[in-house]
């Protein structure tokens, strides 16, 4: 959420387009980037984690190690309504360091946009 710091609000919204709740939403994001929260934080903050997100992975492995399974994932990306790259949650990889978390196209099918 935007007072949370998680993400940005737009600013440059065109003259008259601004809606009551884009007015607050930036208040929330201007409160949260004032207490350096999420995306405001110090690059140094201890509790900052680094992920690295893998463009390119086996998928067929993560088909067949999640077959059947929910799978937590964020969206990364919307080409268009049945269209989607999604950063899988659950499917971290590697320890001790930066976390490495699988991107994937994701098409629905039968979707008509």
């Amino acid at each position: 959420s935007a007072a949370a710091g998680w993400c940005k609000v737009k600013e440059n919204v065109r003259e008259g387009e601004a809606s009551p709740l884009h007015e607050e939403l930036l208040q929330l994001s201007e409160a949260a980037q004032e207490a350096k929260r999420g995306v405001f934080a110090e690059a140094n903050a201890e509790n900052n984690a680094f992920v690295t997100v893998d463009r390119e992975p086996d998928t067929k492995a993560i088909f067949d190690r999640y077959r059947g399974q929910h799978v937590r994932a964020l969206v990364d990306y919307v080409r268009d309504g049945a269209s989607f790259r999604l950063v899988l949650i659950n499917a971290a990889a590697g320890g001790g360091g930066a976390a490495v978390l699988p991107a994937v196209n994701f098409f629905l099918a039968g979707v008509a946009c």
